[in-house]
């Protein structure tokens, strides 16, 4: 018995010894860590081999490794775009170690060549799964709207709902019926195949999408879920913009709305909102195009007292381009100017409702 209480006696000693001597060992390895310019790097992981300590680089590259017990250490420092870089450091006890781990060479990050392979398949609209419309150039210019939403209103199976009909509200969007509310988040709406829903909503701001800007719309009636996810489960419609033309252009456009109010009391109006006695839509476009990149803008303003379905029948349209050149002047090129052009048009615009 006596002899198994020296042996708890012995190991309890040695225990305390080990725990003091780490307890009092408050040495300190700090330094900087540079790239092979010498500047400083920030989040380098450096640690000593073998141990469990170590310490990230701060934004000036300055690192600190507390409570280190003496004796010789590698310490190793590393960054992913560099090699890892060594230094052996002997540190006493209660000493501050200071060093400077700098790389010299940086890492082949190249990988393999990878080629990806796609194949796509010509179809005729009457082959595709789900039904397909489109809104062509001509037609775009022949029925003219304000804007993209007006000019879906026209087409079969489409339903375009403006959220507490108000002027500058967003749009809501419906495919045969499917989210017919003020929210579209079951239509996937792209310009140029990029989606444009309002991520919380799915909602719309087809203000922001003049008809002048808009070479042609396509629309895809039925699920396209497997290609672009759940908000396509009623379809997806697909707004192409112009190409701008190289060099500089500029147009604008003005629509007058006249709707005839008089014989029309506010019951029978009831269900398209009170009509409006007048509606003026204007558009200032512009688009600037070279061999390297190109730009569409647009600017537009319209005043209208109450929302109403409208035919429009005709428009007013003038059309402005500016001479500009077709590419920058060098010396000894001539120089190709762009035909300016003037068209004028005129129309009326009539907004029709249902007496029954």
């Amino acid at each position: 018995m006596q002899y198994f209480y020296r042996v708890i006696q012995y190991a309890f000693f040695c225990l305390l010894f080990v725990y003091g001597t780490d307890a009092y060992a408050d040495s300190t390895i700090k330094g900087k860590v540079l790239d092979e310019k010498g500047v400083a790097l920030f989040n380098v992981n450096v640690r000593i081999d073998g141990t469990a300590l170590g310490a990230s680089s701060r934004s000036d590259g300055t690192f600190i490794i507390s409570s280190v017990p003496a004796g010789t250490y590698t310490v190793q420092a590393s960054h992913i775009r560099f090699e890892p870089v060594k230094a052996e450091v002997t540190v006493m006890e209660n000493e501050e170690k200071e060093i400077v781990l700098q790389f010299q060479r940086e890492r082949d990050l190249s990988l393999d060549e990878i080629t990806v392979t796609a194949t796509r398949s010509e179809l005729r609209t009457e082959e595709v799964p789900q039904p397909v419309a489109q809104i062509s150039a001509d037609e775009v210019e022949r029925r003219y709207r304000y804007n993209v939403g007006e000019m879906l209103d026209l087409v079969p199976g489409v339903r375009i709902v403006r959220a507490g009909g108000t002027i500058g509200a967003d749009y809501g969007l419906s495919i045969r019926s499917l989210n017919g509310g003020p929210s579209s988040d079951k239509t996937l709406v792209l310009v140029d195949g990029r989606p444009i829903n309002d991520g919380w909503s799915g909602g719309l701001d087809f203000n922001m999408l003049p008809s002048e800007i808009v070479d042609r719309v396509e629309i895809v009636k039925g699920s396209s879920s497997a290609l672009y996810g759940s908000q396509a489960t009623a379809g997806v419609i697909n707004v192409i913009t112009r190409k701008p033309e190289l060099g500089w252009h500029a147009w604008a456009s003005v629509a007058r709305e006249f709707n005839n109010a008089k014989e029309i009391s506010d019951k029978q109006a009831d269900g398209f909102g009170r009509p409006d006695v007048s509606a003026t839509n204007f558009q200032f476009n512009g688009s600037f195009a070279n061999e390297e990149t190109s730009h569409l803008f647009t600017v537009g303003y319209r005043q209208s007292d109450q929302p109403c379905r409208v035919e429009m029948i005709g428009h007013d349209r003038c059309k402005v381009i500016f001479k500009q050149p077709q590419r920058a002047i060098t010396p000894g090129q001539s120089v190709v100017f762009y035909d300016g052009e003037i068209c004028l048009g005129g129309g009326i615009i009539e907004s029709k409702y249902n007496q029954n």
